[in-house]
């Protein structure tokens, strides 16, 4: 008999089982399958008379893999120097009809097969999804539709969150199946929402049934913050941010993996949302387009499921987007700028316009600087709005030069504080009170008494957890009776009359 070269245990989950390795003339491909098709511990192997424990010389893991055939119904654009499509998209059977999406695949394809599978599926591509839209991956981007066809049988390495494949790779191609094939009543049913946490309750606040995928991914790796936590902190201000946002376009910043990878603004409304609001609002280029804007907390919670970080709004609503209700004068310094200059020009900045009979507020960027911001009751035409924030700030930058610019051109704001009041037109955006920003330290735009400018030791003096503590001990809302004021532009003849 021949002998035992090893001997030592598999372990499945809480189950272990004796075994020992022979010698033998050729390699040969071992698969373990899982005593408990519960468990979603791999496979590991150490040996018995090993003298230390952890995973040394000694000790070996096999990950779980199974496979399954799945029906092709999407694609990918291909990318860089590979040619024909870039992955397959894959999709299951669902319970309730029709096809839910399962996962996306590009390993292990020859040229050939994504050449031939290229132009097979171009003819019958579309945007709109074939599968449920609540079932797709927030991370897929440009996908290509088509109606169930073909079936190809895929390696996988168990499910992640959503419910979705991980780690899939092609096995082989099956021309001799069927989509049908696939809803035979005793194929394996698989688990309903793995690893997703739905927002339903914090802090007592019912957020409907907005659920959170992929929650355990770290967004801010400087800080460990979570997509939950993200999540988790929208609805903790909720009350405080919604309306500042609620029935106005956004522009959201998503980054959707985190700040490790890239971000993109989106404004304009997309497949799977299905609490967001949309209107069509017309272009500069006289096109209309579809644009999203939040109607309450679920929008919210929604919107960071899709990986929004940052809110920025428009300073109009949806029912009157060509007229503004609120200026915002951006005073944003040169990096060689002292924040104490930064201050004494928002307290200028106060006056100035306090002269003019107009009331203002003051609130963190979450950046480098500070924004002024006039409410405007009733509110005015774009027009008039931006006119009076380009002579405003022209002005400003006229009577003290050495302190601000009121021009757009780097060389010349160094030293110096630039205005921007190019925020204040149609289409524009400004970041939205308690919005956090997709930056290092998960800082936050943050409103202020005026009283409280002083105190503050920089723009970004806030985030996404000393923000709580300033909420706690806050007594009352540092912009009360924004909304109750009532002013207008129509009696200003010079910015700066005096």
């Amino acid at each position: 008999m021949a002998r035992p070269i090893w001997s030592g245990t598999l372990s499945f989950g809480l189950l272990n089982a004796p075994v020992s390795l022979m010698s033998a003339e050729r390699s040969v491909d071992l698969h373990f399958r899982m005593l408990d098709s519960r468990s979603k511990m791999p496979i590991r192997y150490e040996r018995v008379n090993a003298d230390w424990p952890g995973r040394t010389g000694e000790w070996l893991k096999f990950k779980r893999l199974e496979s399954d055939e799945f029906a092709v119904v999407g694609y990918t654009r291909a990318k860089g120097q590979r040619q024909g499509s870039g992955s397959l998209l894959l999709g299951r059977p669902s319970p309730r009809g029709g096809w839910n999406y399962a996962a996306r695949v590009g390993a292990r394809f020859s040229a050939a097969q994504l050449s031939d599978i290229a132009s097979r599926l171009a003819v019958c591509a579309r945007r709109k999804p074939t599968v449920h839209v609540d079932t797709i991956d927030p991370l897929l981007r440009d996908a290509q539709w088509v109606a169930p066809r073909d079936v190809i049988e895929v390696y996988y390495r168990g499910l992640g969150g959503h419910g979705l494949l991980r780690q899939p790779s092609l096995k082989t191609l099956r021309p001799d199946k069927s989509p049908g094939d696939l809803r035979d009543l005793d194929r394996r049913e698989l688990p309903p929402s793995a690893t997703t946490t739905t927002m339903k309750k914090i802090k007592g606040k019912k957020q409907g049934a907005v659920a959170i995928t992929h929650p355990e991914r770290i967004v801010f790796p400087d800080m460990g913050i979570t997509k939950h936590d993200v999540a988790e902190y929208y609805a903790f201000v909720m009350d405080w941010f919604l309306p500042g946002v609620v029935d106005r376009p956004v522009s959201v910043l998503r980054c959707p993996e985190g700040l490790k990878a890239d971000c993109f603004f989106q404004k304009h409304m997309i497949e799977g949302l299905k609490h967001v609001g949309s209107a069509f609002l017309q272009e500069e280029s006289g096109a209309k387009r579809v644009y999203l804007y939040p109607t309450g907390p679920e929008s919210i919670i929604e919107l960071v499921q899709f990986g929004a970080m940052e809110f920025h709004c428009w300073g109009a609503t949806i029912e009157a987007p060509e007229c503004a209700t609120q200026i915002v004068l951006d005073l944003d310094p040169a990096e060689d700028v002292a924040w104490s200059r930064v201050i004494a020009a928002a307290r200028l900045t106060r006056r100035l316009l306090q002269r003019l009979s107009l009331q203002s507020f003051v609130r963190t960027t979450g950046g480098k600087g500070l924004h002024v911001v006039l409410p405007l009751r009733p509110a005015v035409p774009w027009e008039t709005a931006k006119a009076f924030a380009r002579s405003f700030a022209t002005a400003m930058a006229e009577a003290h030069p050495d302190e601000f610019v009121a021009v757009a051109s780097k060389a010349k704001r160094m030293g110096r504080i630039y205005i921007d009041y190019l925020r204040n037109s149609r289409g524009a955006t400004s970041i939205a009170s308690y919005s956090l920003r997709a930056r290092p330290g998960a800082p936050v735009s943050v409103p202020l008494r005026w009283e409280e400018l002083g105190r503050l030791t920089s723009a970004s003096a806030f985030n996404i957890r000393t923000l709580r503590k300033r909420l706690g001990r806050l007594r009352g809302d540092p912009w009360e009776g924004f909304d109750a004021v009532v002013q207008g532009l129509t009696h200003i003849t010079s910015p700066l009359a005096r």
